[in-house]
């Protein structure tokens, strides 16, 4: 279908510079379902590597090699299966969602009497019922209580506050920091709990979403006009590729998010 595109749209052929985005979704579902050891994505990869190269030629046909910019990568990476990372004798397990709520919802009663205090877990995210987090606040040695029972359950490492994270987008803490970075004031939870190296939520299968290096670490990979080869192992984020592409297409990015990769341009 991309090259389709390439073809009837007459892209790169134009005085200024075309943009083509390209998902290429399934290894997210095969990897979650079976993991990044599997057969299983390894024959997904295998499949998604003939498919880049037929891109690749189309590209060179039609737009000529050299005449393009090419940038890929990955919007996370994935954890091991917990099964199989037991088997292999690491830390792991599945954090269990109905204990931590469970937790922190009899520290809450144990100190303030019986009521629905906790709503829901979302994700990592802990919801109070509506005004219980305020109510709960107000009594600060309550809401640790609640958050120390919650951190003694398997699996959970840290649970950060939303007063705590709503400017910890710069602290040297790097769980905290990465925590901050995903907090959204008025639609994230009350709570986020941070799990340990190995450990998730997910009942099968695996997923990420915490601040692991092995759901952190993706690719970046840049190659064609304007590209040094190379491999540069400085600091960089996904975020990076929209203003390097910029920067190639002599186009300003004011408020991106990341910065050009300078070393790997020529």
């Amino acid at each position: 279908m991309a090259a389709a595109l390439l073809e009837s749209m007459q892209l790169g052929k134009h005085d200024n510079a075309d943009f083509l985005g390209v998902s290429f979704s399934s290894p997210d579902l095969v990897g979650h379902s079976y993991g990044p050891r599997s057969q299983e994505i390894q024959d997904m990869y295998a499949h998604l590597d003939a498919s880049i190269g037929g891109l690749l030629n189309a590209l060179d046909r039609l737009v000529g090699p050299g005449q393009y910019v090419l940038a890929l990568s990955a919007d996370h990476g994935v954890s091991d299966i917990p099964e199989q990372r037991i088997k292999a004798g690491r830390d792991a397990g599945r954090i269990s969602a109905s204990a931590v709520l469970n937790a922190g919802e009899a520290r809450a009663e144990a100190q303030m009497g019986r009521e629905a205090y906790l709503a829901r877990l979302n994700g990592n995210e802990v919801y109070f019922a509506p005004g219980m987090y305020d109510k709960v606040k107000r009594r600060p040695n309550v809401l640790k209580d609640i958050i120390k029972a919650m951190e003694r359950q398997p699996g959970v490492a840290q649970v950060y506050t939303a007063d705590e994270l709503e400017n910890a987008g710069t602290s040297p803490d790097a769980q905290l920091r990465a925590a901050a970075l995903s907090y959204v004031p008025g639609r994230s939870g009350d709570l986020v709990v941070s799990p340990k190296p190995g450990w998730m939520f997910a009942g099968n299968g695996t997923t990420h979403g915490s601040a692991s290096a092995d759901d952190q670490r993706v690719p970046i990979l840049l190659y064609g006009f304007g590209i040094k080869a190379g491999r540069y192992d400085s600091a960089a984020t996904p975020a990076d590729i929209a203003p390097t592409l910029a920067s190639l297409a002599g186009v300003t990015l004011p408020n991106a998010d990341g910065s050009p990769l300078k070393d790997a341009l020529r």
